[in-house]
């Protein structure tokens, strides 16, 4: 009898993950590792990362240019990291299905404790947001605190474009 009360609790908890798994299918989760997958990932390429939480009204606005940002420059990869705690994964989706961001590469923080991976993020960050990084060819990168602008995306394709020229 004990066996088969295991046996079942067992199957409950695959099935329980297997839904978790399948409504989170998109995100990847972010450990203290990674930002160096990232880095790794997309090592000599430009590239955005963006860091942004379900709770910050600004965050949404920068989802929605990086939206049509990466529509008008489908080869820049963009890479989102979403602080949110893993339960929140369901609506971490339903707030990146609200914008454009078909190639967006997504995570969500796990459960390595969210002052542990803003720090694997970046040292220096106290964790405001929105948060993002724009990286070099070279791997080197700028962190910017605050929303940022259409224009300071133009301006870095252009610097990026004309540093891979020479």
């Amino acid at each position: 009898m004990k066996e088969i009360v295991v046996k079942s609790a067992i199957l409950s908890v695959i099935t329980l993950f297997s839904v978790v798994a399948v409504s989170a299918a998109d995100l990847r989760v972010f450990g203290p590792a990674g930002m160096r997958a990232i880095e790794k990932e997309h090592a000599g390429d430009r590239f955005i990362v963006a860091v942004w939480s379900t709770d910050c009204p600004p965050c949404r606005r920068e989802l929605s240019l990086l939206g049509e940002f990466q529509a008008e420059h489908p080869g820049v990869p963009v890479v989102l990291i979403a602080t949110d705690p893993p339960e929140n994964a369901e609506l971490v989706e339903r707030v990146l299905e609200s914008f454009d961001l078909p190639g967006a590469d997504s995570w969500l923080f796990g459960d390595a404790g969210a002052e542990r991976l803003r720090y694997s993020i970046d040292p220096g960050w106290r964790g405001e947001m929105p948060r993002s990084y724009l990286y070099d060819y070279d791997g080197s990168r700028v962190g910017l605190s605050g929303p940022i602008s259409e224009n300071l995306l133009r301006g870095w394709l252009e610097d990026a474009s004309s540093e891979k020229e020479r």
